[in-house]
């Protein structure tokens, strides 16, 4: 499965090692996302004096599902988690809600194509030595922009192919 050693010691004893086998086997969850988030980001917000606890395995399995069908990025997941458990007891409080409260609705290529436009317009790539630093540049730009709202990975993707064409390559 490629989990490290002290995530795999910290879900052979925490109540959530079902859930972790309901993720990754049933809702195809990658086993390293999961068990991250269950062992290590558990912990961190723990440490912030926050009770994941107080999370049912219904609602964290509904945020890695918005995560599996593309309706929220990675970058998302935590802090949907965060913002369920400040919440937690209320009324209406589930993974769709914490998402539009945090501004986290998936974007459309469309939209996420026209972000992308906008920045690399803005942007002098010619101002750049090498074209890479262009690249990790937007891209830096384009993720504290759309935390929670794209996959990095898509984002790259996209960014690349704009470059491209912006350079006429």
């Amino acid at each position: 499965m490629g989990l490290s050693e002290d995530v795999v010691a910290k879900l052979v004893t925490s109540p959530r090692l079902q859930l972790f086998d309901r993720l990754t086997k049933e809702i195809d969850i990658d086993p390293k996302l999961a068990g991250e988030v269950l062992a290590r980001r558990f912990t961190s917000l723990a440490r912030k004096g926050l009770d994941p606890g107080v999370l049912t395995d219904d609602l964290v399995t509904d945020v890695f599902v918005a995560y599996r069908d593309g309706n929220l990025a990675r970058e998302g997941i935590v802090p949907v988690m965060e913002w369920l458990i400040q919440r937690a007891g209320e009324q209406n409080a589930d993974a769709t809600a914490a998402m539009e409260a945090l501004g986290f609705e998936a974007l459309d290529r469309d939209v996420l194509l026209g972000v992308i436009s906008d920045e690399v317009k803005g942007f002098d790539v010619a101002s750049m030595r090498k074209p890479e630093a262009a690249h990790l540049y937007l891209m830096g730009v384009l993720m504290k922009k759309l935390t929670g709202k794209a996959e990095g990975a898509r984002v790259a993707r996209h960014l690349e192919a704009r470059l491209k064409s912006a350079s006429g390559v």
